[in-house]
């Protein structure tokens, strides 16, 4: 289920000649443009880069994730192609964070066997191609628990006395074995509506989530969405357009149920930063563009999901101020005071003063 972006460009001048849609979504408008400057703005990326062995016959794959922004692992592989009678480059990037993105885009449409898509914000579903399920699907809390708790790390191993934490934090199991194998078991038939493999394998007392399953967080496609759209190197409206699929995908708190669970509640918080940042963002490339009206369908629309922070709210009152619009400004001002903080007080009070001097 990984998604490949490619591009082909001169063997010589590393000049691109043709870049896919995704490449082209990935790093916007590219065409005649140094291939390794696209790829990664990182001066020392470009001798990695010029250094890869091409080869017609075998690609070289390296790891490019340190280069390259955005969430999950980065391989570059890099081999020699027949292109308008001669040789050219051919790059292809394997990224897991845009494959998340795709699979968001595929779901009910194209899904396979074991491919398993994970919905995490403002509620829990798990999709596949033989089905849903949601947390009312489950036998009790502690089951959809100790499935979250899984899939949140999946990629480690997990022992029965750290599920015994998990699920009873405030009290103190001495044999958690077969209290944790019953909810295993109660979960894993839920499960098996929706998957033929196994969901949840152990293994002499270590637990996790079966690795032949191509898992994807919802998470994954949002965090990659969001990093793409903080870089400048796109153009505005790509940028844009990114911020806005990456706030349809929020809708909520993260696993809203267990949001307050000691081992959830900084990943919730963080994600809940990115989501107003992107709103802010999203918000500031609208205003640059003179649409204030996209600007108040962003706000409106995305403070349901963040009711209890007044930044979005400041951030209009302060366009409005910018705009000369001060009455307008006020009015938004005054309508979520008591929640903004005493810099953002000073900030507002600044730039009226500036607006009343001018005027």
């Amino acid at each position: 289920m990984f998604c490949a972006i490619h591009c082909i460009s001169r063997l010589d001048t590393c000049e691109i000649l043709y870049a896919n849609n995704a490449f082209q979504r990935a790093f916007g408008s590219c065409i005649g443009q140094k291939s390794y400057a696209v790829i990664s703005e990182k001066k020392e990326f470009e001798q990695l880069y010029r250094d890869v062995k091409l080869s017609a016959d075998d690609g070289c794959r390296v790891d490019i994730s340190e280069y390259v922004e955005g969430s999950g692992k980065k391989y570059l592989v890099s081999t020699l192609i027949p292109w308008n009678g001669e040789l050219a480059r051919y790059d292809m990037i394997v990224s897991h964070g845009l494959d998340a993105v795709m699979a968001m885009e595929r779901i009910g449409d194209g899904m396979e066997k074991n491919d398993v898509v994970v919905k995490c914000f403002g509620s829990l579903e798990i999709i596949t191609a033989k089905g849903a399920l949601t947390a009312t699907d489950f036998a009790s809390p502690q089951c959809c628990m100790m499935l979250v708790y899984l899939l949140c790390n999946r990629h480690r191993d997990v022992s029965i006395q750290e599920l015994g934490e998990v699920l009873w934090p405030s009290q103190q199991v001495a044999s958690p074995y077969n209290m944790i194998k019953n909810i295993v078991l109660r979960t894993r038939r839920v499960l098996e509506r929706v998957c033929d493999e196994p969901f949840i394998v152990i293994n002499n007392g270590i637990y996790g989530v079966n690795p032949e399953l191509r898992i994807v967080m919802e998470t994954e496609a949002f965090e990659t969405l969001y990093l793409r759209a903080k870089a400048k190197k796109l153009e505005a409206q790509q940028r844009e357009e990114l911020c806005e699929e990456a706030m349809a995908l929020y809708g909520g708190t993260l696993f809203p149920t267990m949001a307050d669970e000691p081992w959830l509640s900084a990943r919730s918080a963080y994600y809940q930063l990115l989501y107003i940042d992107c709103v802010l963002t999203c918000m500031k490339l609208q205003e640059s563009r003179g649409d204030r009206l996209a600007m108040y369908r962003t706000a409106t629309s995305s403070i349901k999901n963040v009711f209890h922070d007044a930044t979005i709210q400041f951030t209009l009152a302060m366009s409005e101020l910018r705009a000369g619009n001060a009455t307008q400004a006020r009015a938004l001002y005054m309508n979520s005071e008591t929640m903004f903080t005493d810099a953002q007080r000073k900030q507002y009070q600044t730039a009226l003063e500036k607006h009343a001097a001018k005027n």
